[in-house]
């Protein structure tokens, strides 16, 4: 009678075998963390042998992940993974003119692949493109000081415009003042090379969506609002006793 085979440790009798490498990464098809490994030959740059890049596949519903492993001085490494992990939701804005969702688009891509600096000079473009768009071409000088030579009480400045943003009511008085943050933010960008870490850009982004909400969402919702009470007898509408 043959006696039954018995299990061989992979250390005493098996071939070596590679690594198996496997990292727990945010897949964002599954919404949640799940072990990716290899779905490809791993592939050393010809030109950095510190650089491996990779192409991982999620355990859970295989989407596939760009991964890069740099080895920097000191053995320490640095992971790079594409798309983006957990990017930004995209809101939903249909009423927005194409350019300005565009514009819209591409600030949120800076900010997913951390380009913080082009994000906080897309969001001064933003502002002026919206200023654009809406017509507003002046308004009030914050800066204006009586008296004082060449100072305007109203001009074309980016300033002023937000200004003017307020004065036509398109935005709030609290908007306003959040968007000379921004303005501010992109003149820093885009003149001193300075930007924001990404808890701030990020923040940032939040107000610029909240304005286009309020100037393409909502007031396209109160305008359809009224043109349906318009259309009531006059004992149906709102302000009949």
């Amino acid at each position: 009678m043959e006696e039954p085979e018995q299990d061989v440790p992979l250390d005493e009798g098996a071939p070596n075998l590679p690594d198996v490498f496997v990292r727990n990464i945010y897949c964002n098809h599954c919404k949640r963390e799940h072990p990716h490994g290899d779905a490809r030959q791993p592939f050393n740059d010809p030109h950095n042998n510190d650089r491996t890049w990779r192409l991982l596949s999620c355990s859970k519903c295989n989407a596939l992940t760009f991964f890069l492993e740099e080895v920097e001085p000191g053995d320490l490494s640095q992971e790079y993974t594409y798309p983006a992990r957990k990017p930004w939701e995209v809101k939903q804005l249909p009423n927005l003119p194409a350019s300005v969702d565009q514009l819209y688009r591409e600030i949120v891509t800076s900010v997913d692949t951390e380009c913080y600096l082009l994000a906080a000079g897309g969001m001064r473009a933003m502002i002026e493109a919206v200023c654009s768009d809406r017509g507003v071409t002046e308004g009030r000088n914050p800066y204006y000081v009586p008296g004082r030579p060449g100072s305007q009480e109203r001009n074309s400045s980016l300033a002023s415009k937000i200004e003017g943003l307020g004065e036509r009511g398109e935005i709030s008085v609290r908007k306003v003042m959040m968007l000379h943050e921004h303005r501010i933010l992109g003149n820093d960008a885009l003149h001193e090379l300075k930007f924001e870490d990404d808890v701030a850009t990020k923040h940032a982004l939040k107000v610029l969506e909240s304005m286009l909400e309020e100037i393409y969402e909502l007031s396209n919702s109160a305008n359809l609002l009224a043109e349906r009470r318009s259309l009531r007898s006059p004992d149906q509408s709102i302000g009949a006793q």
